[in-house]
């Protein structure tokens, strides 16, 4: 029978080590000792319980002790190890090799087995951090008091970490917990590496995990300074703040937080007011670095540069005259002229035609310009200028005239006069629950407007901006002149008048249009009524709609109809209006006694089967008053005769 013997060492020790060998729990592992020159006469192995056992020469011994040893030698007359299988934390422990060799040296090998088992390491995803910035890490989870706890550092000797203590002038102890508190503080981490925690909590069990640490370069927590900008009545949209960041919180000039996002912060402004002037604080938190670093932007808001009309009398050619107009600090991209007759002149610089030759400015001012070469009839009235970019056009007016009493001609731009022609007043309609849509307008660029409604509600009508989807500015820019607003449904409350206010460069005061607004109920309307002279005429008008009416008919008061074949057989009668584009008429001549009263206009649209109506009265008189409402016209005139 093999029995354990005791370890008997020479004098002479050829070689000596000790290597920690670890292994996950239920693995297996296998650690060995070589020899050279010579060859193995004896090998033998003393266990963790502190018992000898021999591996060589009889390699067959040793599972007798255990059926998960065997020997571990890829070559018994110069290598010998012991291999376990399948191991168990009550594998942990130091196993010596004693090795003699056919010349009677001896060789040691101390080889402690740590069996393992991976436990949860926090944090547990890859730590981004920037490399002035330090990094906790620490085992959270161990259910028992950890007795030892062991630091491994990417490519580095495992460290002992002991409790309070600094392990180096980078590594400190550190835990949120006294009895799991095997974890460390890691300052100024240089380079990318998997850091490992070792924390034992007995000679033989043995917890462990690992986390890696990607610093990044410590120059981009430099903070900057940045200048944007931009003009009074403007949009922008640009994102601020550091490129790399996780959140940022946003501070305007006047110290109010704007905006705390994930991400980076942008400016979102629809429209750009001297408010936003001033130096703007982008707050941002990194990945890696526990310290906000701060970036200012430095917005610097323009004023609202406004077109500039003007004209002179050509200094070379006799009798012509030239146009121009500008936009200060806007070089133009687009230049186009339109005569009051309508006609389109596209001026670039250097090009013309018989009729009109391009503006030459010798003091580079004007970057829009013509030459009209010699006056006609046509020129005489009110010009229109369109000059700016792309994304900003901007609109001017100048006046031609043909002074009688001197046979002169003289002009005068819109930016020189106080007179400022604007839209009229008109009646506008919608159907219930249907769009509204109120519009105005000036031979000027508007620096704002907006519109009262009858109740003394304010609206204001911004481009690119609404009010959560209950109107919308639907005008052509305010630079054109163009105000109008759109509400996406309308009421019964919404009937009376409103009006329609513009705010124009040199004018003291706001310049307003009254908007008498009618509601119904019916998308068909009495939009026209004239009496007159004995005689009338009435439209009826399909409302917010381009849809065609497929017949139309009338009641009169005493409830006769009058329709197409009627009218043929009446005299008095007869229908007008075009149904197809969705209007419908009706002519009486010499009103009588059955005409006057309450009337009904009716009809069906294409490709609906329900009828639409509206009401209208006629009344008589020794002399009746002639009155004109137009729909989609800026015309309200009552004439008497």
């Amino acid at each position: 029978m093999w029995l354990p013997v005791s370890l008997l060492i020479v004098s002479l020790v050829a070689g000596q080590c000790q290597t920690i060998v670890e292994i996950d729990v239920s693995e297996s592992r296998a650690f060995q000792y070589s020899i050279s020159n010579t060859e193995i006469e004896d090998c033998r192995v003393t266990l963790p319980s502190g018992d000898t056992y021999e591996l060589l020469p009889n390699d067959t011994l040793i599972s007798l002790v255990d059926e998960r040893y065997t020997v571990s030698s890829s070559d018994q007359t110069v290598t010998c190890g012991l291999s376990i299988d399948a191991t168990t934390f009550s594998d942990s422990g130091s196993y010596l090799l004693n090795i003699t060799d056919t010349d009677g040296v001896s060789y040691q090998a101390n080889y402690v087995l740590r069996v393992q088992e991976r436990t949860f390491i926090w944090p547990s995803s890859t730590i981004d951090l920037i490399a002035t910035g330090s990094v906790y890490i620490f085992l959270p989870n161990i259910e028992e008091t950890v007795q030892n706890c062991y630091v491994t550092p990417p490519g580095s000797e495992e460290v002992e970490v002991k409790y309070g203590a600094t392990v180096s002038s980078t590594i400190t102890q550190w835990s949120p917990s006294s009895n799991s508190w095997c974890g460390v503080e890691i300052m100024d981490v240089s380079s990318a590496g998997y850091w490992k925690l070792t924390a034992a909590v007995n000679s033989t069990h043995h917890y462990y995990n690992r986390t890696l640490l990607k610093p990044q370069d410590s120059s981009i927590l430099t903070s900057t300074s940045t200048v944007v900008t931009s003009a009074v009545g403007q949009s922008l949209t640009d994102y601020i703040g550091h490129q790399n960041a996780s959140y940022c919180q946003l501070t305007n000039p006047q110290g109010e937080i704007e905006q705390v996002v994930a991400g980076r912060c942008s400016f979102n402004l629809s429209m750009v007011t001297t408010q936003h002037n001033g130096t703007w604080i982008a707050s941002t938190g990194l990945k890696g670095f526990a310290t906000e670093i701060t970036e200012e932007i430095e917005l610097d808001v323009a004023a609202i540069s406004y077109i500039y009309a003007a004209s002179s009398e050509n200094e070379v050619i006799s009798g012509a005259i030239d146009l121009y107009c500008r936009v200060d600090g806007v070089e133009s991209e687009v230049c186009r002229f339109v005569s009051p007759d309508g006609t389109g002149v596209s001026m670039v610089i250097g090009v013309g035609n018989e009729k009109y030759a391009p503006y030459y400015d010798p003091d580079g001012l004007y970057t829009c310009g013509l030459t009209i070469l010699e006056l006609s009839s046509n020129d005489y009235g009110t010009w229109t200028c369109y000059t700016g970019t792309a994304s900003d056009l901007r609109i001017g007016y100048i006046s031609v005239t043909a002074d009688e009493t001197e046979n002169d001609t003289t002009r005068s731009s819109s930016s020189s006069t106080t007179s400022i022609s604007v839209s009229e007043s008109y009646t506008a309609y919608s159907v219930y629950n249907e769009s509204l849509t109120l519009t105005c307008s000036a031979l000027t660029s508007l620096n704002y407007c907006w519109f009262k409604h009858p109740n003394g509600s304010y609206y204001a009508a911004v481009p690119d901006a609404s009010d959560n989807g209950l109107w919308v500015y639907s005008g052509n820019g305010l630079s054109l002149g163009s105000c109008a607003i759109t509400f996406t449904y309308s009421t019964y409350n919404d009937t009376g008048t409103w009006t329609c206010n513009m705010g124009i460069t040199g004018q003291p005061t706001d310049v307003s249009v009254d908007i008498t607004v009618k509601i119904t109920s019916s998308a068909l309307a009495a939009t026209s009524i004239e009496e007159s002279d004995g005689n009338a005429a009435v439209v009826c008008t399909v409302l917010n709609t381009t849809k065609a009416l497929s017949y139309c008919r009338f009641i009169r008061p005493d409830g006769v109809g009058i329709n197409a074949l009627y009218a043929d057989s009446d005299s008095r009668y007869s229908l007008t209006g075009t149904p197809a584009r969705g209007t419908c008429g009706l002519a009486i001549s010499e009103v009588e006694d059955v005409d006057i009263g309450t009337w009904v206009c009716a009809g069906r649209l294409e490709s609906y089967s329900s009828e639409i109506s509206d009401t209208f009265s006629l009344s008589s008189a020794s002399k009746i008053g002639f009155s004109l409402l137009l729909l989609g016209t800026t015309t309200l005139k009552t004439f008497f005769s």
